[in-house]
């Protein structure tokens, strides 16, 4: 087994380039990274693709929607002892604060102008 160097001199230059130089470089160029879309299109579409929420989410979801802040881990056991499942609550928390994000979003545009 080799020894390891005891500092920084040991290694002939700093331990950040003496790792650096041993490490595989990643190389990062415009073609392997592809075009930019469009996020705030494909965040529509994320919305506009969820599946309609269950009857019994309406009020959790008005909540979440408008007061955010107030939304409780109660709420969300409430929601699961209904029978709707976690993955269901998240795709349907997540797919309605995008939408009223969405929403302020472009309301503030059209109030900037």
């Amino acid at each position: 087994m080799s020894p390891q160097p005891a500092s920084s001199h040991d290694f002939g230059c700093s331990a950040g380039a003496w790792l650096a130089s041993r490490l595989d470089p990643v190389r990062i160029t415009a073609s392997s990274i592809g075009p930019m879309g469009d996020p705030l299109g494909e965040l529509r579409n994320v919305v506009l693709g969820t599946a309609p929420a269950a009857a019994q989410m309406s009020n959790y979801l008005a909540k979440v929607r408008d007061r955010a802040f107030a939304v409780t881990d109660q709420d969300v056991e409430a929601l699961k002892e209904a029978g709707i499942s976690e993955d269901e609550i998240f795709e349907q928390t997540v797919a309605v604060a995008i939408a009223e994000g969405l929403r302020r979003l472009d309301r503030a545009a059209e109030v900037i102008g």
